[in-house]
């Protein structure tokens, strides 16, 4: 069962109000109905009927303006839903993106320790050859067209694991 309580409400405004007016034909003159000589006590009656029924009267309008700033506050949590799903959806667009940065990151950390190594390896493999007496560091060496001496290869070579160490 449903109950509309602004017309439960305005039902009793009426019935307090039709009380009270049956309080006033009782208890007052005809000709003068503001008169209440001798009836104080239905007078503090009337008065305090017609004060519960201006009372209740102004309920409806409270519920109203409850309704309309409930919409509002739901209006604003709908917004702040939305924007919270955004936010959610952008943090993990920004984490992958970042778990991608890593990976890639960790990808050429790795790449980077395979060529010092190779490095090592023929830097290590010349030296070898020069103290063996296989080749000289005045030796020269063309690579892609390019002419270098043993001895500026190793010390490139130094120099590079030297700058990477640090």
């Amino acid at each position: 069962m449903t109950i509309d309580i602004k017309a439960t409400i305005h039902a009793a405004v009426d019935i307090l109000t039709r009380e009270a007016d049956s309080l006033r034909e009782c208890h007052t003159k005809a000709l003068d109905p503001d008169d209440w000589n001798g009836e104080e006590d239905a007078k503090t009656a009337y008065d305090h009927e017609l004060s519960i029924a201006g009372a209740l009267a102004t309920i409806p309008a409270i519920f109203d303006a409850q309704a309309s700033e409930i919409a509002e506050a739901k209006s604003q949590i709908e917004f702040l839903d939305r924007q919270n799903t955004g936010l959610r959806d952008q943090h993990s667009r920004d984490s992958k993106t970042l778990r991608g940065y890593a990976q890639a990151r960790d990808d050429l950390r790795k790449e980077r320790d395979r060529l010092r190594e190779a490095l090592l390896w023929v830097s290590a493999t010349l030296n070898n050859l020069v103290n063996e007496g296989h080749i000289a560091e005045d030796d020269l060496i063309v690579m892609h067209g390019e002419p270098k001496v043993v001895g500026q290869i190793l010390g490139a070579a130094d120099a590079a694991l030297a700058q990477e160490g640090s």
